[in-house]
């Protein structure tokens, strides 16, 4: 495994959703004011790794939790709030839920108290004591340096460092791993000699020597068995940046208004209504999407190392004449509920109630409203369509679906060849990849018999790391120690006891596709690596061949899951890729839904 893999699976799947509001926020005291800033502590278990608490405090409480030892990078909170002396927070991941009770000090300097992790409805508590710490950009005498690493690609590095009396903080920038602002251990040498330690599942450290005039970093990189040369030179620009062109910025040509949307079952959905500019009264009002997110809990722009694809979409329908609603997953960004437990069927509910309250919106033709389903989304918004959700209907029927990467057959085959593919791609043998996946799938196999036990699992989950271990030695890669085999274990015994995976595993779209009776515009890029487009599209022909609603398939070369530009189609070129969304592929989006109506539409193609 490369340096920018090992890296970059610290992060795979994750969104780096920002500050989470509370649902219900108290009237403001100014007293909890003595919480907010950031909150470092190191937590020993097989080895130190840090954790870091970003709390703010206002009219709506939010924070974040970032342990790259554990995957986490500004994950957000779903909830927060004071008592007292006490800061309460909770969040959410793929497979667990972290609690945190802390008191604050007297002296308003530490954070103590416990932190409760679920892993598969079983409780473990620990006592953590955070102390008050301060970004280096927040400190006088702060000096910042950038450079290039070229590691197979180029990534970009910016380290910032400030003195303080206990010592000196730091912290790093890789914008194409999403590291921002992350704090570093740092230790000082003798003649301008300092160590920074990210504290990575295989940590990285930077022995650099300052040079006599401050302002160059120069030595080694080093994270595992590799070593590169590193030199950085001071940026009084204080980071580097990501280049995101199609990204909008404030004010938008077109208004927008935040809504929530009440959930039968007491949960509510935070959304964004974007609306043309003009009279909807001129044409009967406007077109508009449900914009639904693809798996693992997204906020409402889907945003994804780096990049925000429904914002790009709401930004371009709006300007193009036609509406849209994108929301925060359950539990996620602004919606209560929890993300945890809930299936693809339990989404499709919330999908279903937001549509039908965007039917009912002043400006909307509520017969002209459709849903557009990125990935997982573009499994939901077909059963939406057919009435297939249990307990919850729209209010008129959906106009029409657009289905990007979209699967056609059920999750364990998409699965499957998604996890081949992407090792594939990765530049690993042929026969290692084979190897792999055969361990990977009878895991997965195990977890759908209907009398499997953990105990069995659990077992079967450890035989397969273990043999993944030994088979990455004997290809001469770096393989995995004991603790690091355990973790890949409780891991796969999260993931497996979920029940949004075990229902995705034997779900199978096609019944649901035979039954629609709207409009589909289903798309794929070529290098989809995620959702393969020879497995996936044909089977949706397949199914919709004696549908009532008509179908058009485009297949884009060379785009990717994301519908970026790519090379390989591997994931870890998502970040690095500056286009979000290709072009054609939202020009052919509103000239396919303009087209359904007569409207006129500039760009596009048949």
């Amino acid at each position: 495994m490369t340096m920018l893999n090992q890296i970059l699976s610290m992060i795979l799947g994750l969104s780096a959703a920002g500050a989470v509001p509370v649902q219900e926020a108290s009237p403001i005291d100014h007293s909890n004011d003595r919480f907010g800033g950031y909150w470092i502590t190191t937590v020993h278990q097989d080895r130190p790794f840090q954790v870091v608490l970003h709390v703010v405090v206002g009219d709506e409480p939010s924070g974040t939790l970032t342990s790259v030892t554990k995957g986490m990078i500004d994950q957000s909170f779903q909830m927060v709030f004071f008592e007292g002396d006490h800061l309460v927070a909770s969040l959410n991941t793929d497979s667990s839920t972290i609690q945190f009770d802390l008191m604050l000090s007297d002296d308003g300097e530490q954070l103590t108290g416990t932190v409760t992790t679920v892993i598969g409805g079983v409780p473990e508590e620990s006592s953590l004591v955070f102390q008050r710490t301060q970004l280096p950009t927040d400190l006088p005498g702060v000096r910042c340096y950038g450079g290039v690493l070229s590691a197979g690609v180029e990534l970009q590095f910016s380290v910032c460092m400030a003195p303080r009396n206990d010592g000196w903080v730091s912290t790093i920038d890789i914008p194409l791993q999403g590291i921002d602002d992350v704090f570093m251990p740092v230790k000082e040498g003798q003649e301008g000699a300092f160590q920074f330690t990210l504290d990575a599942p295989v940590p990285v450290v930077l022995d650099l020597v300052r040079s006599a005039d401050g302002d160059v970093l120069e030595g080694t990189f080093r994270q595992g068995p590799v070593e590169l040369p590193l030199k950085l030179a001071f940026d009084p620009g204080g980071g580097a940046a990501l280049s995101r062109p199609q990204e909008p910025s404030r004010p938008y040509p077109y208004p927008t208004r935040d809504v929530l949307i009440d959930h039968p079952e007491g949960h509510q959905l935070a959304g964004t209504i974007s609306m043309p500019m003009g009279d909807p009264a001129s044409v009967s009002g406007w077109p508009a999407v449900v914009l639904v997110t693809g798996s693992g809990p997204q906020d409402r722009d889907e945003t994804l190392l780096g990049h925000k694809p429904f914002l790009v979409i709401a930004d371009h329908l709006a300007r193009n004449g036609i509406a849209s609603l994108r929301y925060d997953d359950r539990g996620c960004g602004s919606s209560s509920g929890d993300f945890n437990t809930a299936t693809s069927s339990d989404l499709a509910t919330d999908a279903a109630v937001v549509t039908a309250f965007l039917q009912t919106q002043p400006g909307i033709d509520p017969d002209r409203v459709g849903i557009i389903g990125h990935s997982e989304g573009g499994l939901i918004a077909p059963m939406v369509a057919a009435g297939s959700v249990d307990g919850m209907s729209t209010r008129r029927p959906v106009a029409f679906c657009v289905l990007m990467a979209g699967p056609g057959v059920p999750g364990l085959d998409v699965i499957k060849l998604q996890s081949r593919l992407l090792m594939m791609a990765s530049g690993m043998d042929e026969a290692l990849v084979e190897s792999i996946v055969e361990c990977n799938d009878s895991v997965l196999e195990l977890a759908l018999e209907p009398d499997v036990t953990p105990e069995s699992l659990r077992e079967a989950a450890l035989v397969s790391a273990t043999r993944q271990s030994e088979l990455l030695a004997e290809a001469d890669m770096e393989s995995m120690d004991q603790d690091q085999i355990q973790a890949k274990v409780e891991t796969a015994m999260g993931t497996l006891s979920s029940p949004w995976l075990l229902e995705f595993l034997i779900h199978d779209p096609r019944p649901v596709l035979r039954v629609l009776r709207c409009p589909v515009l289903a798309i794929s890029g070529t290098l989809d690596l995620q959702v393969w487009h020879d497995q996936n599209l044909p089977e949706i022909e397949k199914a919709m061949k004696d549908a009532e609603g008509p179908l058009t398939v485009i297949r884009y070369d060379g785009l990717n899951h994301l519908f970026q530009p790519a090379r390989t189609g591997g994931i870890e070129e998502y970040m690095t890729i500056d286009t979000t969304i290709d072009e054609q592929v939202l020009l052919d989006i509103t000239s396919w839904i303009n087209g359904l109506y007569g409207s006129d539409s500039e760009s596009g193609r048949e």
